[in-house]
């Protein structure tokens, strides 16, 4: 039996129906590239990698935060930094690097 849906009630048929659910999520992608590949950035990241993990300390980062990528093309390849409490990642790599916030205010400074 096909029932007809009542768009201003939680009831169809007599049974409650899920309301629907808008979750907006904005996403703040800056991407910088290097005027010149760092080439020692890709064979080489241990001293970097180091130096911007104890720069992120105040934000609480674990080892677990920090991604190694060696797939994909050697643009591709780098370090990625997962920072949890602030919903924001890093990523460096030979060619550029990049910051990213999901739930980011557009329009507006959340200090969150």
């Amino acid at each position: 039996m096909c029932g007809v849906l009542d768009l201003h009630s939680s009831f169809q048929d007599g049974e409650r129906v899920p309301e629907l659910v808008s979750i907006p999520i904005a996403i703040f992608d800056m991407i910088m590239e290097y005027t010149q590949p760092n080439m020692k950035l890709l064979m080489d990241r241990a001293e970097v990698v180091s130096r911007i993990f104890k720069e992120y300390e105040h934000w609480n980062i674990k080892v677990d935060d920090v991604i190694v990528i060696t797939e994909g093309k050697p643009s591709e390849q780098g370090v990625k930094f997962k920072i949890p409490s602030r919903r924001t990642s890093f990523f460096f790599g030979a060619a550029h690097c990049a910051l990213t916030r999901e739930d980011a205010n557009i329009g507006g400074y959340r200090s969150s």
